[in-house]
C-alpha cells in the first residue's frame, strides 16, 4: 500500500526518513500487532543506513529471492 505524503513544512528538497516497526515477526499469531513509527527531516542526501534490524522478517526486504529461496518459497 502506497500513500502520497502531503506538502512537507520544510518544502522541496533532500528529506531522511526514519521506519521503525515493532511486531513483524508475529504475523499470523493471536497476539499479532504492528507498532510503526515514520519519522521524515529535511537533511542532505547521504547513503541509506540500517542501524539495527532484529526480525527475521526483516530479510525479506534485504534480499527477497534469498528470503523466498531459504524458505522453500
Amino acid at each position: 500500500m502506497t500513500c502520497p505524503l502531503p506538502p512537507l513544512p520544510a518544502g522541496p528538497g533532500t528529506y531522511r526518513i526514519r521506519y521503525h516497526v515493532k511486531g513483524m515477526d508475529m504475523e499470523g499469531t493471536l497476539d499479532a500487532v504492528d507498532d510503526h513509527y515514520l519519522q521524515i527531516w529535511p537533511a542532505p542526501l547521504e547513503d541509506p543506513v540500517t542501524v539495527k534490524a532484529t526480525s527475521d522478517a526483516f530479510q525479506y526486504f534485504l534480499d527477497p529471492e534469498r528470503f523466498r529461496r531459504d524458505r522453500g518459497l
